[in-house]
C-alpha cells in the first residue's frame, strides 16, 4: 500500500504528464468576425454584430449620422435586410436566388406606400464567390447603375473594374490590380459583408489583406499591423489609420 507521500508524488507526476498531454495537442486559432472598425480622421465607426455565426447586423457612423441594417436568414442564404427602419416608415430588401446568384431589390414602404430605392444583382462563379454586381438605383430624377467585376485568384480578388452604366454605355470609373499579404483578411468571416461594401470596396471579400494597389501608373500601398493569432489590429492607407477588433464567430 502507498504512503501518503508516495500517494502525493503519484497525483504530482500524472499531473505534470496531463499537462505535457495537453501541451502536445493540436491547437486551432478561434475564427474572428470583425466587431468593430473605427477611423479618427474622418471620424467613422463600422459596428458589426453576430448571431450562430452568421452576420446578423451592422452599423455605419460618420460624424454624427449614422446608417443600419439586420440581415435575415433562412439556412446559409440571406432571405431579406431591412435598413434604417423607424415607426412611420421602412425600408426592406427581399433577395431571390437563381441558382448561386441573386437579385436584391430595395423598397421603402411608408404612408405614402411602397416605392423602389435600388435594385442590386450578384452574379457568382462556380465557387461561389461574386464575378458582377450590378445596381441600380433609382430617385424621382432618374435611374443610375453602376457595375463592379471581380476577378478572383487564390481566394483574393487580384482585378476590380468599376464602370458607369447610367448613360447607357459603358463608362469606366476606376481599374485596379491587387497584391496581398499571406494573413487573415479583416473580412474573412463569410460573404455577407457584400451587403455592407460599396462597389469601390468589394476588394475586401477576399481571404487575404490587400497590401499594395496599382492603378495605371499610380501605387497604392496599405501597411498593415497584426494581433497575436494574425488578424490585423490596425491598418493604414492615404495617411489615415483604421483600427479593428473582433469577437470569435467559432
Amino acid at each position: 500500500m502507498l504512503s501518503g507521500r508516495k500517494k502525493s508524488l503519484v497525483f504530482f507526476i500524472c499531473l505534470a504528464l496531463a499537462a505535457i498531454n495537453c501541451k502536445n495537442e493540436p491547437y486551432e486559432n478561434p475564427t474572428l468576425g470583425v466587431s468593430q472598425l473605427t477611423s479618427a480622421r474622418p471620424t467613422t465607426r463600422r459596428s458589426f454584430h453576430y448571431h450562430s455565426m452568421q452576420l446578423d447586423a451592422y452599423t455605419f457612423t460618420e460624424g454624427t449620422t449614422s446608417s443600419s441594417m439586420k440581415l435575415y436568414y433562412s439556412g446559409d442564404q440571406v432571405t431579406h435586410i431591412t435598413y434604417d427602419s423607424i415607426e412611420t416608415s421602412k425600408k426592406i430588401s427581399v433577395l431571390h436566388y437563381n441558382g448561386i446568384n441573386h437579385i436584391d431589390t430595395l423598397k421603402l414602404i411608408d404612408a405614402a406606400g411602397t416605392h423602389i430605392l435600388s435594385i442590386r444583382s450578384v452574379t457568382y462563379n462556380d465557387a461561389g464567390k461574386p464575378v458582377s454586381v450590378n445596381v441600380k438605383t433609382i430617385t424621382e430624377t432618374g435611374v443610375t447603375e453602376k457595375l463592379a467585376e471581380l476577378t478572383w485568384q487564390d481566394d483574393n480578388v487580384v482585378r476590380l473594374v468599376n464602370s458607369d452604366l447610367s448613360t447607357g454605355e459603358k463608362v469606366l470609373t476606376g481599374d485596379v490590380t491587387i497584391v496581398y499579404d499571406s494573413a487573415p483578411c479583416v473580412y474573412a468571416t463569410g460573404p455577407d459583408y457584400l451587403f455592407t461594401l460599396s462597389l469601390e470596396d468589394l476588394f475586401w471579400l477576399s481571404k487575404n489583406n490587400p497590401a499594395s494597389f496599382q492603378q495605371g501608373e499610380v501605387t497604392k500601398e496599405y501597411t498593415f499591423w497584426y494581433n497575436k493569432i494574425g488578424y490585423p489590429s490596425a491598418f493604414q492607407v492615404d495617411t489615415v489609420t483604421y483600427e479593428v477588433s473582433y469577437v470569435q464567430v467559432r
